[in-house]
């Protein structure tokens, strides 16, 4: 049995140093979802962030997925439904605030 889920990083895997998909790599993906692959797209950015290349990927179409905020957000690309959000909880803003202030002293 073959791949029937293809999850990836974006900055330095999917895309080069200037943050683009390849043309090869685009068209291989294209290629590899019209087998029935799943494509999940994995990142650190927001989900508006990753948008762009959801689309050039034509997640939608073949119901990828997005996995965004470092796992914070997934969202179904086909139907742009949240599956899945965890949100940080403002009380710890600013004790966050203040441990970072502490490291920059350092």
């Amino acid at each position: 049995m073959g791949f029937r889920l293809l999850v990836l990083d974006l900055d330095g895997t999917l895309t080069n140093s200037k943050k683009e998909i390849t043309s090869r790599t685009l068209n291989l993906l294209l290629e590899v979802q019209k087998r029935g692959v799943r494509v999940v797209l994995a990142s650190g950015r927001p989900t508006y962030g990753v948008a762009p290349i959801a689309d050039k990927l034509h997640l939608a179409e073949y119901g990828g997925y997005v996995v965004t905020y470092n796992g914070g957000e997934i969202v179904n690309w086909e139907t742009k439904e949240i599956l899945y959000k965890k949100i940080l909880d403002p009380v710890f803003i600013p004790y966050l605030y203040w441990c970072a202030k502490k490291m920059i002293s350092l």
